[in-house]
């Protein structure tokens, strides 16, 4: 679908009558909510003014039924029947002010509370006969009558937290907390009915009657603080009645004589003027219902004026806007009719002299300017182009030209390409068996340093081994020198065995001659004589043979001694000889080790060589495929040149179309 412009003033006129019926929706709804949060409020303050004059009753007849039991029937029993009545009346008023609230656009908690206060209003006839038949104490039935008036008044609690205006808040909070100290007012009268009918205070009274004095401190403080400044004065100005003494006065006789009793103050005294100060309260109560129903008055009207107000604001500026849309669309859209027209003129007929000048003054008589100006500059561009065009047919001659010459250099420029890439092929082939026959003497010089390093290592594993044998043999030459004069130390011991065996011979012949004087006594003593006689020449002939094994022994050692060292000198010269060996190889090994450098120096050249080789081969390869690209170029660029000779001679027809004279 064409976006035409008059089909996108129209949505712009369709999207601002949307937007000014969305407002004006808004508004109407956001008024609506006001006026309803306004008109549940009015109900709500209604069923409150109910609520306050059914407390107020509730609060004397729960004063006269405790004054009622206090003095056993003795008391209030006139006044008892009457103020039910006014109870039941005021019931009565509240469950008709219930029948005009719906329910169903408050809180659902607001539904419990009424539901819970009805189920206690229905026990309420239960009660009063309890009290009637004094089967029910005083404290019993205070707390029924005070958790009734609690449930009452805390639906007047909850209508501050119905309301969005801050004014309206501070008064219903201001309300609610006046009504509070007025209940605890109501109690502390049923309490101390109860306590001047007894002339005594019940069990638990006295700390009740403190607890009450102090919460209707409590509540009237904060009714002071959010109470309107009419409200207050109002208040003090009630609370200057004489009345309000008296009942600080008996107020003050319990309190003293709170533990003897005999207060000396009648009940029924007590009842009238507390219930005249209530009564005072009470006349505070309705200025403070009367104040809310005419601020809420006032802000019904005040939100029905705004209404008015806002929504002629809303209907004038719609109007308004209306007209100025009409105008600015009926404005652009002759514009655009006349400008199209033109510009349709100079499409067909190519005349850059014909004037884009509107009458209108606005941004598209700006624009028809611009495009003049354009037109004005295209005229001198269309001027340029055709000496440009005929400049251009003859440098596309000229082209023509230079790309034969340059087709043929390319040509020719291949050729020596080529050739020079052959030359690099054999070349590189050459260098690369350099390398590898470089590289495998390389390989056999470094096997045989690693032979000739075999060879070291073991020569000096044998010299080791020599030394060490030489070393053997020299420690067992010392050991058979050692020896051999051990046999020396022998035979010096074995001569002096000798001498002593002779010795040992010499005294067994002199025992032997001495037995023999001695006769038949000596006889035993030449046995023994005779045997160490044979004894020593045993000894004599073993130390014969022992001597000569020695000699013989002393003989071989020495043989064998001067074989060791000669053993050890062949030893220590063939380590010698064997160290010479392992310095000449380890000189051989340095050689090798020198040459397997420059081998492996010459290896690195030829592979570097081989590397410059392949990077110029590379060069020359890519400067090959560079050289044909750009014969392939050339003759695009001949191809090239001979179309943009037709399309100069075409482009300098097609200019010649324009009328720029």
């Amino acid at each position: 679908m064409r976006r035409t412009v008059k089909l996108q003033l129209a949505f712009v006129s369709i999207v601002v009558g949307l937007v000014a019926l969305l407002m004006g929706v808004r508004m109407a709804m956001t008024t609506h909510e006001k006026l309803s949060n306004i008109q549940n409020l009015q109900r709500i303050v209604s069923l409150s003014t109910s609520i306050s004059l059914l407390v107020h009753e509730s609060q004397k007849e729960r004063g006269t039924s405790a004054g009622y039991l206090g003095s056993s029937g003795k008391k209030f029993a006139d006044k008892l029947p009457s103020q039910r009545q006014l109870t039941d009346q005021e019931r009565a008023r509240y469950r008709q002010a219930l029948q005009t609230i719906d329910l169903s656009r408050f809180p659902a908690s607001l539904g419990e509370q009424i539901q819970t206060i009805d189920t206690m209003l229905s026990n309420l006839e239960s009660i009063r006969k309890r009290v009637d038949t004094f089967a029910i104490s005083a404290a019993e039935q205070v707390d029924f009558y005070t958790l009734l008036n609690k449930h009452l008044l805390d639906i007047v609690t909850s209508s501050s937290m119905l309301s969005n205006n801050p004014e309206t808040i501070k008064q219903l909070n201001a309300y609610a907390n006046f009504l509070k100290a007025k209940e605890r007012t109501g109690i502390e009268r049923a309490v101390l009915s109860n306590t001047f009918a007894a002339d005594a205070f019940a069990p638990n009274m006295f700390v009740k009657l403190i607890t009450l004095v102090s919460e209707q401190a409590s509540y009237l403080d904060a009714f002071l603080g959010t109470a309107s400044p009419a409200s207050i004065a109002f208040y003090q100005k009630t609370m200057q009645s004489p009345v309000v003494g008296e009942v600080e006065k008996m107020r003050s006789s319990a309190i003293t004589k709170a533990n003897e009793g005999h207060f000396g103050v009648d009940a029924t005294v007590w009842f009238n003027t507390i219930t005249d100060k209530i009564n005072l309260l009470k006349s505070v109560d309705d200025h403070l219902s009367a104040e809310i129903e005419q601020t809420l008055n006032a802000l019904e009207a005040s939100t029905y004026r705004h209404v008015w107000i806002e929504g002629s604001v809303l209907v004038l500026t719609a109007l308004i806007i209306i007209v100025l849309l009409y105008a600015t669309f009926k404005d652009v859209l002759q514009a655009i009719t006349v400008s199209g027209k033109k510009l349709e003129s100079i499409a067909s007929n190519l005349d850059l002299t014909e004037s884009l000048t509107l009458k209108n003054d606005n941004e598209i008589s700006d624009t028809m300017k611009q495009v003049q100006t354009l037109i004005l500059n295209f005229k001198a561009s269309i001027s340029k182009a055709l000496e440009t065009s005929d400049q251009s047919v003859e440098a596309s001659h000229s082209l023509n030209s230079v790309s034969a010459d340059l087709s043929c250099n390319i040509e020719k420029q291949n050729r020596f390409m080529h050739t020079v890439q052959s030359d690099m092929q054999r070349l590189k082939a050459k260098e690369l068996e350099m390398k590898h026959t470089s590289f495998q003497t390389c390989q056999d010089l470094q096997q045989t340093q690693e032979i000739l390093n075999t060879f070291v290592m073991n020569m000096r594993s044998v010299v080791d081994r020599t030394r060490q044998s030489a070393q053997e043999q020299h420690a067992l030459s010392s050991q058979v020198e050692s020896l051999s004069q051990q046999a020396t130390q022998i035979k010096e011991v074995l001569s002096i065995i000798d001498d002593i065996a002779d010795q040992t011979n010499l005294l067994a012949l002199n025992a032997a001659i001495e037995a023999a004087r001695a006769g038949e006594h000596g006889r035993g003593f030449a046995v023994v004589a005779d045997e160490v006689r044979k004894l020593a020449e045993r000894t004599q002939a073993s130390l014969l043979d022992i001597s000569t094994t020695t000699n013989v022994i002393v003989q071989t050692i020495n043989l064998v001694s001067n074989e060791t060292e000669k053993i050890s000198q062949s030893f220590f010269r063939l380590s010698q000889d064997t160290n010479q060996l392992i310095g000449d190889s380890e000189r051989t090994s340095a050689t090798l080790s020198r040459t397997i450098e420059i081998s492996e120096q010459q290896s690195n050249e030829h592979t570097l060589v081989a590397q410059t080789a392949e990077t110029f081969m590379q060069q020359i390869d890519d400067m090959t495929s560079l050289s044909e690209h750009n014969n392939a170029l050339g003759e695009r660029v001949k191809e090239i040149s001979g179309q943009l000779l037709t399309k100069a001679q075409n482009a300098n027809i097609e200019l010649r179309r324009f009328r720029i004279r």
